[in-house]
């Protein structure tokens, strides 16, 4: 039996642990999607029309072709899952954010790749400078 490694660590106020990584197959924006849409026994066409968008924009999120999807919100209500759990898988490891938190993502959404690379860093040595916050 291969021996099992857990490493935790604080980031902000969110406690990650690895050994409750979640798993392969809703690590992906993509993926969860897939999984949610599947769990609930809805066709791409039947989420889309639930979600007031077309099948193209789920079908383009689910093949990992739309990584920031503007719609998130009303796909996240029609398969009755938190918008931050689909975006980012946060609920998985029972992660509650707040309205601010959830409104703070979403703008994340909208920042490029350096933007976020950052905001990431501002973050981390604010973090740094104030010490490890639990």
């Amino acid at each position: 039996m291969a021996a099992s490694i857990e490493s935790t660590w604080d980031i902000g106020v969110v406690r990650y642990n690895e050994a409750a990584r979640p798993r392969p197959e809703v690590e992906t924006l993509a993926n969860r999607l897939r999984a949610a849409r599947r769990r609930r026994a809805l066709s791409q066409e039947a989420l889309a029309v639930r979600a007031s968008t077309s099948r193209e924009v789920i079908q383009k999120i689910e093949n990992g072709k739309s990584l920031r999807p503007r719609n998130i919100v009303a796909i996240a209500e029609a398969l009755d899952v938190e918008p931050s759990w689909l975006m980012f898988g946060a609920n998985e490891t029972g992660l509650h954010l707040s309205t601010e938190a959830i409104a703070i993502a979403k703008a994340w959404s909208e920042l490029s790749e350096p933007e976020r690379n950052s905001v990431r860093d501002a973050v981390m040595r604010l973090l740094n400078e104030n010490g490890e916050r639990n």
